[in-house]
């Protein structure tokens, strides 16, 4: 009989990349006859609804979620955590335990150090540790002393490469972000690049697309207030389904991703599958993938400017290019090889 997995997430408030994740997961280890019950705080209608056959317990609150843990634990015989702080939550239990780590704790991410009792409690807690990037891995270690699995997520493929009608006035450039507005996403970047092309394209505008409740919001909109651009740029708010994606990928021009070592994986690889012209930070995750396999434009935060520019006059060009590469992320990035190798390291451990 296949293991019970307890998948614990701190909550789902939102739909994003470590949520997709929880849900093609889960939704694949059931299909395997594995029992998985999730635990979290809360959970918004969207992820309820893509949820198949794994059970959901919604705790309300925090503390209620780790008195669940604790009383609940010993039932299972795989403990899968997905994102921080849910790494500490078994504390000090040593069940078998997955730690999905899809970035550090924050203080890491903004060049601090975390305290060495936190260390020894991942250390003494985890059984595996799972990262999406060979850059991950490598922080991972630096962070913690000990080796994770690099287990790079699926992209829907299928669906974000197949082309849709969009009318649009042909002398008008459409830039695109997609993604939460966060620090962590570097939209201030983008605004500064919108500035630096409306001088030699008039009929510029930019869409930046993700939930827009962070504070870092109010930061982006002054820098766009002083260069004059604010007019040209639209804030979608969150977007709330994959075809509300798929329309705005086919309606831009160019995909920019001036990202930072967080965040931006889904959206990176499907702006790519559409078939868009796609510029990303070289300090991307996983921009030593894009770069290998001629996916997108890998460029240093500085050159953004000069690279987009070029990215427009040779638009065309570009684009066939990334026609012809994206069926690498067709023949790699799926789902089922991200299942697969989960219940790889599954196995390691019963």
């Amino acid at each position: 009989m296949k293991p019970r997995i307890m998948l614990i997430h701190p909550s789902f408030y939102i739909y994003g990349g470590a949520e997709r994740q929880i849900i093609e997961l889960s939704n694949y280890l059931s299909n395997q006859n594995y029992l998985i019950t999730i635990f979290t705080t809360g959970a918004i209608n969207e992820f309820k609804k893509n949820l198949k056959d794994s059970r959901l317990i919604e705790a309300g609150n925090l503390n209620n979620l780790l008195n669940l843990i604790r009383i609940f634990a010993p039932k299972f015989e795989i403990i899968n955590s997905h994102n921080h702080p849910a790494e500490y939550m078994l504390y000090p239990r040593r069940n078998k335990h997955i730690w999905q780590c899809n970035e550090p704790p924050e203080v890491v991410l903004r060049g601090g150090r975390l305290p060495f009792q936190e260390i020894q409690r991942v250390k003494t807690s985890v059984s595996k540790a799972v990262v999406i990037s060979n850059f991950d891995k490598i922080r991972f270690e630096n962070i913690y002393g000990f080796s994770p699995v690099v287990n790079y997520p699926g992209v829907r493929y299928d669906y974000f490469s197949k082309s849709i009608e969009i009318k649009k006035d042909k002398d008008q450039i459409i830039l695109l972000q997609p993604g939460y507005i966060t620090w962590t996403k570097n939209q201030e970047k983008t605004i500064e690049v919108l500035a630096e092309v409306k001088k030699f394209y008039k009929n510029v505008k930019l869409i930046l697309a993700g939930w827009d409740k962070d504070p870092y919001k109010e930061k982006i909109i002054e820098i766009a207030k002083k260069l004059k651009v604010l007019d040209d740029i639209t804030f979608t708010g969150y977007i709330d389904s994959d075809e509300k994606f798929r329309e705005l990928y086919n309606k831009c021009d160019v995909s920019l991703n001036p990202v930072k070592t967080q965040g931006g994986y889904a959206t990176i690889f499907e702006s790519i599958s559409s078939g868009c012209p796609t510029i990303l930070s070289d300090t991307f995750i996983s921009s030593d993938v894009v770069s290998e396999h001629g996916l997108g434009i890998v460029s240093k935060e500085e050159d953004f400017v000069d690279v987009t520019l070029r990215t427009l006059e040779n638009l065309d060009k570009i684009k066939d290019q990334t026609l012809k590469n994206r069926i690498w992320i067709k023949n790699n990035l799926s789902w089922d090889n991200f299942g697969k190798k989960y219940e790889e390291i599954i196995e390691t451990l019963i």
